[in-house]
């Protein structure tokens, strides 16, 4: 590495600074020397698939790689074919699962549709029962109070029924007093008329 010393800035001059050590480098073989390439693996190469500086091309393919290449290329066309059908499988089943999302969505939309209609039959049977337990208490007073009319009515007809032996009772007895009047004024009558005579008999006639 360069450097500058600490009075370059008055000359101007560059000095060359101290280097590093460097470290030794061993081979793979030996585990000495310089570093050899690792058996059977290929060259390094560098950025957009070229070989590193000082590194050799790779060969071309010999006239019998041919069938090699037919056979990759017929394992790529049905690698992509497996691709392709696979992502068809995907698609069939993402489709699937959409549907099924969707109709889940629907059946809980359906669900909440029962729920409320349910809530609200359920307000209904209670409002009913409601009613019902007012009905059942109005009917059990009127019943209440047709047992005190049939009372009141059965207590009217006895009334009724002593009113008219008592009737019965004073018709008689007016008929008996008639009776009885009648017996003496045919009795007075009757008395009258033998008292006429004798009345005639007694009384002195006038003198001339």
């Amino acid at each position: 590495m360069t450097g500058r010393a600490p009075d370059s800035r008055a000359c101007g001059t560059e000095f060359d600074g101290p280097r590093a050590p460097r470290r030794p480098r061993t081979s793979w073989a030996s585990g000495s020397g310089p570093r050899g390439r690792r058996p059977g693996r290929r060259p390094r190469r560098a950025a957009w698939g070229r070989p590193r500086p000082g590194t050799r091309s790779p060969p071309a393919p010999p006239p019998e790689a041919a069938p090699v290449a037919d056979w990759l290329r017929q394992e790529a066309d049905r690698f992509n074919a497996f691709v392709a059908a696979q992502l068809e499988h995907v698609r069939v089943w993402w489709e699937e699962v959409a549907r099924t999302a969707a109709a889940e969505a629907a059946a809980v939309t359906w669900e909440q549709d029962l729920n409320r209609r349910a809530a609200e039959l359920a307000g209904r049977a209670a409002a009913l029962d409601r009613r019902d337990a007012d009905l059942a208490r109005r009917a059990a007073e009127l019943g209440r109070r047709a047992a005190e009319v049939d009372r009141t009515e059965a207590a009217l007809h006895r009334r009724l029924a002593e009113a008219d032996e008592v009737e019965e009772e004073l018709r008689e007895h007016c008929d008996a007093l008639e009776r009885d009047l009648a017996t003496r004024g045919r009795a007075a009558a009757e008395e009258a008329v033998f008292r006429r005579p004798a009345a005639g008999r007694a009384a002195p006639g006038p003198r001339g």
